[in-house]
Formats: C-alpha cells, sequence, structure tokens
C-alpha cells in the first residue's frame, strides 16, 4: 500500500498504522513532499513502513521500490 502524508481525514502514517493493524502482511509506504525526519521516523516506528518515497519521484525509482517491496513480501512469506 502506497499513501501519501498528506491526506485529508487522517494523515498516512495513522492510515498506515491502521493498515498494519488490520493487514500486517501488507508491504507499507510512505510518500510525501514536506517530509522531516520527526515524519519518517513515525513512519517506521509507528506505521511500521517498508519505505519512505521522497516526492516528486522518478518513475523507475517507483518501480525500483515496488520490486525491491514485493521481493521482501516474498521472502518473509516464505519464512512462514
Amino acid at each position: 500500500m502506497i499513501a501519501d502524508y498528506r491526506m485529508p481525514g487522517m494523515d498516512g502514517i495513522e492510515f498506515l498504522r491502521c493498515l498494519r493493524d488490520a493487514c500486517p502482511a501488507a508491504v507499507r509506504i510512505l510518500m510525501s513532499a514536506n517530509a522531516g525526519l520527526d515524519v519518517v521516523t513515525d513512519a517506521i516506528n509507528v506505521a511500521g513502513v517498508y519505505h519512505f518515497l521522497p516526492k516528486p519521484w522518478e518513475g523507475v525509482t517507483l518501480r525500483a521500490t515496488l520490486a525491491q517491496a514485493l521481493a521482501s513480501r516474498r521472502r518473509d512469506q516464505s519464512r512462514v
């Protein structure tokens, strides 16, 4: 799941934390154009994100991030 940090209703960290609680196997990625170190730290510690993607991003960067995330999920599933 890819979420932006700034969203209406709740921020991306809270959204991804709720997703982690509901579906812990989901790979979570947060993106933002205006995030400081505190946002990135919270994304990791609170929502358990796999990767933080700064905006603007290049298509090749997004594709590589998604490929790495899927490979990581496959490795995790094979351990179970």
